[in-house]
């Protein structure tokens, strides 16, 4: 049972590295702590005999899934935070859940961190937050406020999209966008895409490479414990002209509770925008499929609104107009491993000054 705890005075616990714990017990604690909203808890429960199963396979497989605990006095879990290899060289953090009024989410941080700062063969690190979350906006969004110099460090704003396999997506265009898997020049025009688009650290943390789109090197290490992790890459054409392409992700149920590692990503070539609704609702359309085909119920989307103007608020719009809900934004970093150690410093820092206020200490 999770204990009740007061925000008056931070209470004390000890943290834990992967320790024994069970999938009930986190249920438990995701449920109590806030971090399993409606959304949330509705993706778990469509596949909780999957979801067990991975966190059980996870646990007992070796160097792909790390975690720490944090357990009070009588030694029930009062917090919790894993990271897990999202790409070949990138671990990300997740899960992250503490019962209020104890002092966890710092200290679990900064255990983690010095982890991953010891393991030579992660050169970045991802995480997301909700962008209206107090907590982590100061923590961590100031991070990245700070630090975000493009190059070895970033914050971007992401929107989330979302619908059902089932959902009809239907636009106003007029041309019957013919939808492939990305293959020899596809994979071309696309990497000279990301390459104008996006910047060089988020294409070498997040594999887009066309060598490495597909995830097959991190895939072989997830199938060895019966998981996997893949990503596809689709391209929407009129005629012979390429018009826009899809990332589409997909792991096992449960790798990311939030499905932040099962959601695609569609991007419209600058000469197709003016039909840029025909070209997005052709290439959901195949993303359903690929989803439904997995098994899944739901489809989710990420759009950056980093620059928030008008081409990102027509880009949300766009999704608004073909049907897609918008539940929520969150903040996403990705940083190079010579700011782990920085970031490690900025979240002690910061959670030490939050326990001497809360138990009355001048800081």
């Amino acid at each position: 049972m999770i204990p009740d705890a007061t925000a008056s005075a931070a209470r004390a616990c000890t943290i834990e590295g992967r320790g024994p714990v069970s999938f009930a017990d986190l249920y438990d604690l995701f449920t109590h702590s806030g971090f399993m909203p409606e959304d949330k808890a509705r993706l778990v429960a469509e596949h909780r005999a999957d979801v067990e199963r991975t966190f059980a396979r996870l646990e007992h497989g070796g160097a792909l899934l790390d975690w720490v605990r944090a357990r009070d006095e009588q030694h029930r879990t009062v917090g919790y935070l894993s990271t897990a290899w999202c790409y070949r060289r990138t671990t990300m953090f997740q899960h992250l859940a503490a019962v209020p009024g104890f002092q966890a989410g710092g200290p679990m941080v900064v255990d983690l961190m010095d982890r991953i700062d010891a393991e030579p063969q992660c050169d970045f690190m991802k995480f997301y937050f909700l962008a209206d979350n107090p907590y982590p906006a100061r923590i961590y969004g100031s991070f990245g406020e700070s630090a975000g110099d493009g190059r070895t460090c970033m914050m971007s704003t992401v929107a989330h999209l979302v619908t059902s396999v089932d959902a009809t997506i239907h636009s106003d265009s007029g041309i019957a966008y013919r939808v492939r898997p990305a293959a020899g020049e596809d994979l071309d025009r696309i990497d000279e895409w990301l390459a104008d688009h996006e910047s060089p650290l988020r294409r070498h943390a997040e594999d887009l490479a066309p060598h490495d789109l597909a995830l097959d090197s991190l895939n072989r290490r997830y199938q060895r414990l019966g998981l996997f992790r893949q990503r596809q890459a689709l391209l929407a054409s009129d005629g012979d002209t390429p018009a826009g392409f899809a990332l589409i992700e997909l792991s096992s149920p449960g790798l990311n509770l939030s499905e932040g590692l099962s959601a695609f990503r569609v991007h419209v070539f600058e000469h197709a925008q003016g039909d840029a609704d025909g070209v997005r609702a052709a290439l959901i359309r195949a993303a359903q499929d690929l989803y439904r085909a997995a098994g899944r119920r739901a489809v989710l989307g990420l759009v950056d609104v980093s620059a928030a103007d008008a081409g990102d608020a027509s880009e949300v719009a766009s999704y608004q107009r073909l049907g897609l809900r918008v539940p929520a934004t969150s903040k996403c970093i990705i940083m190079h491993r010579s700011r782990f150690g920085a970031f490690r410093d900025h979240v002690a820092r910061l959670t030490r000054c939050r326990r001497r206020v809360a138990v009355g200490v001048p800081s």
